[in-house]
């Protein structure tokens, strides 16, 4: 007589998962305006569905248009990125929360400035400043040109840099110290420039040089002034010459 058995028998599938040292902290940063894609390092056999959080709290609960994980492959899809997004988000396994991937994300904006005044006048001998104010991140760094000339070389006990940098001061001032003076502010996220223009010439004698009835153009050698209605050039200062009108 044979006997036959008839066995049942299960496998249970063991999940394993794994994240490189080198992967538990990742940084990314992105610019204002722009996207990104944070992806989870998280790798095994049969990985279960990837959860992300937001400084510790689960993205699906925030319900946030413009963060999707939709996909297989775990990544988070941010789009137009504002300051907002700035954070840490971390993400895990479906039931194995021990396991996880922190992704710090940095968004820079790019340099935004305003000077003032945008033009004055001041007669020589007297003081002069022109401030500049930027805002960005990271915090931008300031440079001056005049005419298109970086000052720095030229700085004295005459012509000095102050606040940071943020502002030109100009003592006992000279007619050749008339010019177009640009601040440009640099940060990761681009650059941003704007002129603020000082005028040096004899108060007594203004006429048709004065700041509202001329346009100006500065020029290594000088400047040129074109009368703004007939659009036409009306003279060529040169660097040390005084502004004193037209006979």
């Amino acid at each position: 007589m044979q006997i036959g058995i008839k066995c049942n028998i299960s496998f249970t599938e063991v999940i394993q998962l794994s994240l490189p040292e080198d992967q538990k902290v990742s940084i990314t940063a992105a610019i204002v305006g722009q996207s990104a894609v944070l992806s989870c390092a998280i790798q095994g056999t049969l990985r279960p569905p990837i959860i992300w959080k937001r400084n510790n709290v689960a993205l699906k609960s925030l319900d946030l248009e413009d963060i999707n994980d939709f996909g297989d492959d775990g990544s988070l899809y941010i789009t137009k990125i504002t300051t907002t997004h700035m954070g840490n988000y971390s993400c895990y396994a479906d039931g194995y929360d021990k396991l996880y991937q922190t992704h710090i994300l940095q968004v820079n904006v790019p340099p935004v400035i305003r000077v003032f005044p945008e033009s004055q006048a001041r007669e020589p001998g007297v003081t002069a400043s022109l401030r500049c104010h930027a805002e960005g991140i990271p915090n931008p760094l300031l440079g001056w040109l005049k005419n298109g000339i970086d000052i720095t070389p030229k700085l004295s006990k005459q012509l000095t840099l102050q606040a940071n940098g943020s502002e030109v001061h100009i003592s006992n001032v000279r007619y050749e110290d008339t010019g177009a003076y640009t601040c440009i502010a640099k940060n990761e996220a681009g650059v941003d420039e704007d002129i603020s223009s000082l005028f040096v010439e004899d108060s007594a004698r203004k006429t048709r040089l004065g700041i509202g009835n001329m346009f100006y153009v500065f020029y290594e050698d000088g400047i040129k002034v074109i009368q703004p209605v007939e659009c036409e050039f009306q003279r060529h200062i040169k660097p040390n010459e005084k502004l004193l009108g037209f006979q």
